[in-house]
Parts: structure tokens; sequence; C-alpha cells
């Protein structure tokens, strides 16, 4: 989510994936989380069934929680098929987002997502990939391809914690879960982290002061800015943020405690 270089267009980039058990009843996806702008938001899907003889159709919308201030910005849904490959895409034009707003509706064919040949559901389970792009206020033609290096580098980042891929270091929870993970991204994103493995260099492995599901939150914040459940975990992130310097989270777990006391 680094900045781009043109700030008078796209500024950051947003995306997660949703893997949904598709049915016949509506689905919200859980609340996620984000620094930039202090953004709270969630996907949500149900079928529309016409008995004036047009077709059924299913319909996705971006709803936005909470936002720090209003923005512009550009909505891209992405349906992957059973082999995580795009397959359909939809991208809306540039609207203003404000608190509390469904955004950019997309409908779909309901045949097209049961389709045996298009090959999108699997265990009857579908992937649907949602990316915000945040923009300026000026005027932009051109558009989702020059974004598309900051989304991949969010998913690769979140594909290293996922994978271990060339992890280097061994973080326990306060109930013995342990994450692999990797010293320079931790001591790139926390001065306190880069302290401890420069007094510590030798050692390999870390107690955290959390429990599992808090360190999950923690990490999948250092590695890709967001978080998947901050309602739930709120107070122990905003310790978890204080005691490890995450100056970004701080700010959205208090942000988001003066929203609920509000």
């Amino acid at each position: 989510m680094s900045n781009n270089n043109d700030d008078r267009s796209v500024t950051s980039e947003l995306c997660f994936k949703w893997n949904i058990n598709y049915g016949t009843k509506s689905i919200e996806s859980d609340l996620y989380s984000s620094a930039i702008k202090n953004l709270t938001w969630r996907m949500r899907l149900y079928p529309r069934v016409c008995n004036d003889g047009k077709e059924d159709q299913v319909q996705i919308d971006l709803c936005l929680e909470s936002c720090e201030n209003s923005f512009k910005g550009l909505i891209k849904y992405i349906i992957l098929d059973r082999n995580g490959k795009e397959s359909h895409v939809k991208d809306s034009n540039k609207e203003q987002f404000q608190q509390h707003g469904v955004y950019s509706t997309y409908l779909i064919p309901s045949d097209k997502l049961t389709d045996p040949a298009n090959k999108l559901l699997l265990n009857n389970r579908l992937t649907i990939s949602c990316r915000l792009i945040i923009m300026s206020d000026v005027d932009v033609t051109n558009d989702l391809l020059s974004t598309n290096n900051n989304c991949n580098l969010i998913e690769e980042l979140g594909n290293m914690l996922e994978n271990k891929i060339f992890s280097d270091v061994t973080l326990k929870s306060k109930d013995n879960h342990e994450f692999r993970a990797h010293k320079c991204i931790l001591a790139a994103r926390s001065d306190v982290f880069a302290i401890l493995f420069e007094t510590c260099k030798n050692n390999k492995s870390y107690k955290l002061d959390a429990d599992k599901a808090v360190c999950e939150e923690m990490l999948q914040f250092i590695y890709t800015g967001n978080v998947s459940h901050l309602d739930e975990l709120l107070k122990p992130l905003l310790e978890v943020a204080n005691k490890y310097n995450l100056k970004k989270l701080k700010s959205l777990c208090e942000n988001k405690l003066q929203y609920l006391n509000e």
C-alpha cells in the first residue's frame, strides 16, 4: 500500500479475498479494517430472484462502515475460478465514498456462477476478490493497471506470512502457538522489534505478550496493513499496538473506540 509517485491519481489500494459457501441466502463478510483513512468495510452478497421472466441474479456490494474522511475511489470486483485465476471482472466508475454507504453494486446472472463450464465453484465454494482504489480529488482517466503492483505486493507479503517462505524467526503467543515470520519485515514495521532483534541477535525464537488470535491479527497488519477482526479484538490489539509501537494500528484502534463511544 505504498504511495504512488503521481499523487494526483492513485494514492493507495486495499484488497482482500472472500471465500464463501455459495447458496440461496444472503451473506456478509467479516469486517475488514485498514489504517489508511481508518477504513472499516465489508462485502455483502445476496440472490435476487426475479418473478417477471427476467433471469435470476446475484448482487455483490461493498459496504463502507466508517472512514476518517470522505474520499474518491474506484472498486474492482473479481470472481476467481477454482484454480485461483481471474474470471469475471467488474470495474466501477469513480465514486465519492463517505461513512455508512453501500457502493458499486455488481450484478451477475446466477447461472454464470453455477454453470460447471465456468469452473467458478469448488465444493460449492465461491471466491470473490475486491479491490478498493483510493484516489485524489484530481480527475484521472488512467486507471487500474497502474495500481496492480500495489495490490500484488500486499498479496505477496501476505503469502510470505501464510506460506512461511524464507522465514527466519519464530514468534510464540502466550498460549504457545508458533508463528514463522521474517525479521526484516518485522523490524521495518516496528522499531521495538528492530531493537529486540539487534540486542538478541542469536535468538531464533521470541515470546509475544498476546494470545494466538491477537498475534495473528497483529502479524496480518504488519504484513498487509489490514486487520480482519477489529471489533472482536479491539482492546488487546490496542495493547499490542502500544507495546510494539505500531502507530497506524494504534490510531486505527483508537479511532474505532472513539466511534463506538460516540
